[in-house]
């Protein structure tokens, strides 16, 4: 089900879901000093990122005082450890050779795809934001993901044919801190599988998950019942909290 469209006060277009079910495009009337971070934070942006992996890192969620090179670590860390557990639970899938964590599966003719990116931070927007992540399913493909898929050995891994196409759908986007990257990489494959079996309810997330409307007080993934399919873009309750906290002061 599609929401209509709007636009904020740059001509950007920003979406996210109600407790209808229905995506709503909402308008953001921030300070100035706001204006960069919430352009790049709609639910459509494309966030880049280089990864030097030379130590383990462990910083709280939301740590402010955390350098581009610190974040870039603590993304290679904790994006990997996602891909490992959705590994475990999706045997049948690969992990990708790129800059952002990122894991392909085989369904129904098309290759599926998870990846981590930062989400806010020193990279994507200022150095005093929280550091937040975003995992995205079927959206913002890698170059390497195609180019990977040019390769005979790895389409006959996933049992796909050099015809087969990338998929767009389920296009779902969470956003968490660092340490609960992690922890959803096995509810991911299992949010994937229960999305295409009707009648089945939405596997419990390790962590709470929302999705809120900018206006409405946020509301909880497992209060969708039957309209699940249709919240698409969720946050941990840690990250809205602290992202909220963040543009208020």
């Amino acid at each position: 089900m599609r929401g209509s469209k709007m636009k904020d006060t740059d001509g950007k277009l920003m979406e996210l879901e109600m407790d209808t079910s229905e995506p709503v495009l909402l308008s953001f009337h921030k300070e100035p000093r706001h204006t960069r971070a919430i352009e790049k934070l709609s639910c459509q942006s494309k966030l880049p990122g280089t990864f030097r992996p030379r130590k383990r890192l462990s910083f709280p969620g939301g740590t402010l005082s955390v350098t581009k090179g610190d974040a870039e670590l603590l993304l290679r860390q904790h994006g990997s450890g996602f891909v490992k557990k959705f590994l475990e639970t999706n045997p049948t899938a690969l992990s990708l050779i790129s800059k952002e964590p990122s894991v392909c599966w085989a369904y129904s003719g098309l290759v599926h795809f998870a990846a981590v990116a930062e989400h806010s931070g020193p990279t994507t927007i200022q150095n005093n934001s929280p550091l937040l992540f975003r995992i995205h399913v079927d959206l913002y493909p890698a170059l390497e993901l195609r180019y990977q898929l040019n390769s005979a050995v790895v389409r006959r891994k996933l049992g796909v044919p050099s015809t087969a196409g990338i998929a767009t759908e389920p296009a779902l986007e969470v956003t968490v801190t660092p340490e609960e990257v992690d922890r959803l990489g096995t509810w991911v494959p299992a949010w994937f599988d229960a999305y295409f079996r009707p009648g089945v309810p939405v596997p419990k997330p390790p962590i709470a998950l929302i999705a809120w409307n900018g206006i409405d007080k946020p509301k909880d993934l497992m209060s969708a019942g039957g309209r699940w399919r249709h919240w698409l873009c969720l946050q941990s309750l840690r990250a809205h909290q602290l992202f909220e906290h963040w543009l208020k002061n």
